[in-house]
């Protein structure tokens, strides 16, 4: 018992790092780069100031990156597409010696996930490689070295008994604790980030904080290394020590004959329904969900910086963060009670709900920024919808990162009863969850990085970064020119609407916050409501694998297991 805690203890503590350098680059990572790097604000139109040869230059600049990103964006996903079905392998002249020097330089996939962590921050900067290389370059290490947990878990498995723990929970009341750490340690990086632009100063406590959890974290990983080799003694062989932390899709080279063995799964598997839906969700679910993953920190300070503080706006990160393992246990109850298709159903309705109200409370809050700037002009219903607005924007941004998070982890559950069936209709000796988990990734890859493309596309369209810097511009209370005005009753409509017009030109600045609240809520509403209104469909038209033909697929692998415990006794 107590060895098998030291194992648990040993999860947790992987998974605590793992998970908060994972977190932090998702939450952070994104807005750096755009906000920073990318959509670079003319500040010459705003401060009306000459126009510098240097500033000229960081707007070309800026509008040259978005092309680059898109052509950096496109070539990563060929080369993960490539990769994951094992095409570059196997075509590849030099596939044998490419296989030797894999096998033999084994990195540990959490060293490089500490490691890509603590570089990215800087690779911006680099004078040779334009930003928008270095960010998609990133992003796709993170990605590819984001399976050390799983492989942590597995290698550790056969020591600790894991299915005897997990029917009991103990492994998942230590990885819900690692979330608890990591939500911590987000919140700590959102507070020392928070506040500023990387343009008004360089976030040296916010990068210091990096150096320092990424050199903890490699610590940590070669600690904990060392705690098993010690733990499990000299018994096992010298290659197996270094096994561990390693994802398999990190190390395992596709040849040809397993490439052809892959594309026999991919065809013999998508016969089915249940499986043509779930890619189909799957994808659908990528794309609308990255502007609530990627851009949730960035969106948040864009329309709800005038009311909500930097240090609220981290407590609403931080509870985001951890909204996925504290609301498990109500998902399972759930599930149990209405079925993995009902519940996944009811998720995407209120998926669809809150992008169609985002895009009404969008439309009709439109007209009342002008009001912000000087509320004598407006009525006080006008006065109210801009502050609705501003608080819309961040409850429903809120909720609908909170309905995406859960749809997807209960599309993992979903995803256990495919490849159950898998299993059962195609008389498999073993599962094929690997290999189902990459086809997934198939799938999903493009439509995060369209998503990635579609909302920094947007962004720039609407220029909503300029709303950032006349909000910073405004003058103070104590200075601004106050207009006199009779009631609204009292006055022609032609003659309000005019003085609007004039009062929006003179007052750019105080009407900012609103345009960004609205703006915000526009975006939402086009990324997540028709990506939602087809998944609804596809859900509810193609996947079968409900009722009696689940009950069947579920005592098929009873009595399997059954059957192999039988054999092994």
């Amino acid at each position: 018992m107590a060895c098998t805690r030291k194992v648990l203890l040993r999860i947790g503590t992987h998974r605590l790092f793992t998970q908060a350098l994972h977190l932090i680059f998702e939450a952070l990572f994104t807005e750096y780069y755009v906000h920073g790097f990318l959509l670079v604000v003319d500040t010459r139109s705003a401060k009306k100031e000459t126009s510098t040869p240097n500033g000229q230059w960081r707007l070309c600049i800026s509008k040259l990156g978005v092309c680059v990103l898109v052509i950096a964006q496109v070539v990563h996903v060929a080369c993960s597409v490539l990769h994951q079905i094992g095409v570059a392998a196997a075509l590849s002249k030099h596939a044998r010696t490419w296989r030797l020097v894999a096998s033999q330089s084994r990195i540990p996939s959490d060293y490089g996930l500490a490691f890509v962590f603590g570089l990215s921050w800087w690779s911006l900067r680099l004078a040779l490689v334009p930003s928008a290389v270095s960010f998609t370059m990133a992003t796709a290490a993170i990605g590819f070295f984001s399976g050390s947990p799983i492989a942590f878990a597995q290698f550790e498995a056969p020591e600790m008994g894991l299915r005897r723990y997990k029917d009991e929970g103990e492994l998942q009341l230590v990885s819900r604790a690692a979330s608890v750490g990591a939500t911590l340690i987000v919140l700590v990086a959102a507070l020392l980030y928070d506040g500023s632009s990387p343009q008004q100063r360089p976030l040296r406590e916010f990068h210091w904080f990096i150096l320092l959890l990424c050199g903890t974290a490699v610590c940590g990983f070669s600690g904990l290394r060392r705690w098993r080799r010690s733990a499990q003694g000299e018994g096992m062989p010298s290659g197996a020590h270094e096994e561990c932390g390693v994802d398999s899709r990190h190390i395992s080279v596709l040849g040809a004959t397993t490439t052809l063995e892959f594309s026999d799964f991919v065809r013999q598997t998508c016969q089915r329904r249940s499986i043509k839906a779930l890619l189909a969700v799957r994808a659908l679910h990528c794309y609308a969900s990255i502007i609530v993953v990627s851009f949730f920190h960035l969106f948040l300070a864009l329309g709800c910086a005038s009311h909500l503080s930097a240090a609220m706006r981290a407590v609403i990160l931080a509870f985001v963060v951890a909204a996925p393992s504290l609301f498990a246990p109500l998902h399972v109850i759930c599930v149990d009670s209405v079925g993995k298709k009902r519940h996944v159903l009811i998720m995407l309705f209120g998926v669809c709900a809150v992008g169609f109200l985002s895009l009404v409370v969008a439309f009709f809050t439109r007209g009342a920024a002008r009001v912000a700037a000087a509320p004598a002009v407006g009525a006080g219903y006008m006065l109210t919808r801009s502050i609705v607005a501003i608080w819309s924007c961040g409850v429903l941004f809120t909720l609908q990162r909170l309905l995406l998070d859960g749809i997807r982890d209960v599309l993992d559950m979903v995803q256990e009863d495919v490849v159950e069936e898998d299993t059962i209709l195609f008389g498999r000796h073993t599962s094929l969850a690997a290999w189902t988990r990459r086809l997934c990734t198939v799938v999903a890859v493009p439509m995060e990085s369209l998503g990635c493309i579609v909302t920094i596309l947007l962004l720039a369209a609407t220029k909503a970064f300029e709303g950032v810097l006349l909000a910073s511009l405004s003058p103070p209370i104590g200075n601004t020119v106050t207009i006199h005005t009779l009631p609204v009753s009292h006055r022609n409509a032609a003659a309000v609407a005019l003085e609007l017009t004039a009062l929006e030109g003179a007052f750019p600045a105080a009407m900012a916050p609103t345009k960004m609240a609205s703006t915000v809520l526009a975006l939402l509403g086009l990324q997540t409501s028709g990506a939602a209104v087809i998944m609804l469909f596809v859900w509810h038209r193609y996947y079968n694998l409900e009722g009696k033909h689940l009950q069947f697929v579920q005592m098929a692998i009873r009595k399997r297991s059954v059957e192999q415990s039988v054999t092994l006794v």
